[in-house]
């Protein structure tokens, strides 16, 4: 088995299994469908960086969500609504209403 050491932002040092080509596939499956729940592309990236790792990795996982069937149905909504702006009333004394 192929492992990469890494030293990760708490200063701890941690093996990665490299992951074969021919299992790569199966390795994004249960980073993001399987136990996590369609988090996104952020956490999926994390949940797989603990464990594995592989030449472009990040990249693959981005590709991955981006084209999730199930997250591209459910999805984030854009249609934000703003708040109406009302017009503030001018005080004339400092600290009186």
């Amino acid at each position: 088995m192929l492992v990469r050491r890494k030293i990760d932002k708490n200063e701890i040092e941690r093996e990665l299994i490299v992951v074969p080509e021919k299992y790569r596939d199966q390795i994004k499956s249960l980073c993001h469908d399987s136990t996590s729940g369609h988090l996104g592309i952020v956490k999926t990236k994390d949940k797989l960086a603990r464990y594995f790792y592989w030449p472009n990795c990040y990249e693959e996982i981005e590709e991955y969500v981006k084209t999730c069937d199930p997250c591209q149905r459910v999805g984030k909504s854009n249609d934000k609504t703003e708040a109406p702006l009302t017009l503030v009333p001018i005080i004339s004394e400092v600290f009186s209403k």
